[in-house]
């Protein structure tokens, strides 16, 4: 295979469709003779789904915990509490 003919991997496609269109892409390109059958109900299709799944949960997780690692994009309570705490914030919690 010549280098003109390479397609680089793109490993910024974070959503399943963009995953598994990719998968699908690289499958074609380097394996051309054992894996032919891309219909929705091979067993291929049902392990690239798989993979496409995992790797959209796995984006999803990442983006949930760096936002909550940011006081300025924190949404749960816990989390600004802490990060209050850090900073010297003293919540003067209440019972009502």
């Amino acid at each position: 295979m010549s280098k003109k003919s390479k397609k680089l991997i793109k490993y910024t496609d974070r959503e399943f469709n963009s995953i598994k269109d990719n998968l699908v892409e690289y499958t074609k390109r380097y394996y051309p003779n054992i894996f032919k059958d891309f219909s929705e109900a091979s067993f291929g299709s049902l392990m690239l789904d798989t993979v496409a799944y995992v790797g959209d949960m796995l984006s999803f997780y990442i983006d949930y915990q760096a936002n909550e690692s940011f006081i300025d994009t924190a949404v749960e309570y816990d989390n600004i509490l802490r990060h209050g705490e850090r900073m010297g914030y003293k919540p003067s919690l209440t019972a009502n």
